[in-house]
């Protein structure tokens, strides 16, 4: 989601070029600035790349202290604290409940944790690998978080707009939880390793057979873009509430405004919100 452009400020055209260094000058300067002139513009593109090289080494670095991560997406630097303060118009957590593709937990839980992701993005699921499974049993088992998934496919995976209104459809026939975990477990299967899965919509409807949903239905739901609205607002949403990657979460006492945690943080991250939450 982060394009880094340098400005390099305005180089001469060759007519420009010509015109500076053939004011006031003698026929003499003239033929030694046919030579002249070639080597100097080598030696500036030779500065420049460096120049553009440097920059680029000194951003990926330098970004929140951290590797780059989600195809481009900054990662915030492990335990990196309570999480950012959304902007003071964002509405509290009880009323971004709209539109919600999935929702785990009790609807009397003080907490509510909101994910805002994308069935594609490596990093969404490392989180769903280290974390998920904690927060359901530590804290919306026992009825102190709510747990909701938002979609926010990126536009670099190519299937993960697909995919999130396949989850949605699995949810008309009541297995919004299982689908979600299945697309997760088998690119786990098919990439151990944690990279992008390039798989296909045949392997999304696949998936969606193999947890016997009425394939007819869903297939024809999925083909159809029928929650392209609904993922769209997601989308509209996660960015008005300050999410710039994924996966990204929205985390907050259900009557009040949450906090922002970008990334796959590790499972201490949120603990500790969590537990400072609902202690």
């Amino acid at each position: 989601m982060n394009d880094f452009h340098f400005n390099t400020g305005r180089i001469d055209t060759m007519s420009d070029l010509h015109e500076h260094s053939h004011a006031h000058a003698s026929p003499k300067k003239d033929d030694f600035s046919a030579y002249v002139l070639p080597l100097s513009i080598l030696l500036a593109a030779v500065i420049l790349s460096f120049s553009i090289t440097s920059a680029a080494d000194s951003l990926g670095t330098s970004l929140s202290g951290a590797a780059m991560v989600g195809d481009g997406n900054p990662l915030p630097p492990a335990g990196s604290g309570d999480g950012e303060l959304v902007p003071s118009n964002v509405p509290v957590m009880a009323e971004l409940m709209d539109n919600a593709a999935g929702v785990l937990g009790s609807d009397s839980a003080p907490v509510i944790m909101i994910e805002y992701s994308d069935y594609q993005c490596p990093f969404c699921r490392a989180w769903y690998n280290s974390s998920k499974d904690n927060i359901v049993q530590k804290y919306v088992d026992s009825g102190k978080v709510q747990l909701v998934f938002k979609d926010f496919p990126l536009s670099f995976h190519p299937l993960a707009a697909y995919t999130a209104n396949a989850a949605r459809c699995a949810a008309d026939q009541g297995k919004f939880w299982e689908f979600h975990d299945k697309v997760f477990d088998e690119q786990n299967i098919a990439d151990p390793s944690g990279g992008t899965v390039n798989y296909t919509q045949a392997d999304v409807k696949q998936w969606g057979a193999d947890l016997g949903l009425n394939t007819t239905q869903f297939n024809a739901c999925a083909d159809a873009e029928t929650y392209a609205a609904e993922i769209q607002d997601n989308m509209s949403e996660g960015q008005a509430v300050g999410v710039t990657g994924t996966p990204s979460f929205l985390i907050g006492l259900r009557n009040a405004q949450g906090q922002v945690i970008v990334g796959a943080q590790p499972y201490a991250t949120f603990d500790a919100l969590l537990a400072s939450l609902t202690n």
